[in-house]
């Protein structure tokens, strides 16, 4: 999972460098953590149950895309919520000195920003567990 704001930073940082220009660069991202615990971890921040989660057997998700774009196109990503997704970033924060959130703090800001855009209270606290 990558926290928005850290994107904005290193599309800022990339597009004010010169020497960033030309190439692809990794935005620095915490350590991975599986889809469960983030919506675990979200759930707690936003006070409420944690989510019953279950994976969808392949030959399911290929039937599905049979019917619905949506389903189709999950079938060429399942493989990023089957196994940890693990990208090096170390490149651009050595570049630019840009450290990733901390998944806490990019969960909880995540959460209240979404409470206040959907006009509803969230329950959460200034770290998340």
């Amino acid at each position: 999972m990558t926290y928005v704001d850290d994107v904005a930073s290193t599309l800022v940082a990339a597009a004010e460098d010169e020497r960033a220009w030309g190439r692809a660069w990794h935005v620095p991202a915490a350590p991975a953590l599986s889809v469960r615990e983030v919506a675990g971890r979200a759930c707690a921040a936003a006070g409420v149950p944690r989510p019953r989660l279950s994976t969808m057997p392949a030959p399911v998700l290929w039937l599905g895309g049979v019917f619905d774009p949506l389903a189709r196109e999950l079938r060429e990503t399942q493989y990023q919520f089957r196994r940890p997704f693990v990208l090096d970033s170390s490149a651009a924060t050595t570049m630019f000195g840009i450290e990733p959130t901390p998944v806490g703090e990019a969960i909880v800001e995540t959460v209240g920003g979404l409470a206040r855009r959907s006009g509803t209270r969230a329950a959460a606290t200034p770290s998340a567990p």
